[in-house]
């Protein structure tokens, strides 16, 4: 299990190329303040909805809670 971390402009597409290449996304404004160049998001959804644009896009899914707990083996709540 691996993810790109882009930080700043290069963030949309080091993202998807991660995609491509089979890794995981993660997105929010901890990562770009911008949702493309010179316009700022308006919070984390517009961002997030980004990368979930691109991952189906790629005929990838998106992981609910429930797998992601799997996947990281999480203790059960």
């Amino acid at each position: 299990m691996w993810q790109v971390t882009a930080i700043g402009r290069a963030n949309l597409s080091l993202t998807a190329m991660g995609l491509a290449l089979g890794g995981n996304a993660r997105a929010g404004l901890e990562d770009t303040l911008y949702l493309r160049k010179g316009e700022l998001s308006q919070g984390n959804l517009p961002l997030v909805s980004r990368a979930a644009q691109l991952a189906g896009d790629l005929d990838l899914t998106i992981a609910g809670p429930g797998e992601t707990e799997k996947l990281l083996q999480l203790p059960p709540r």
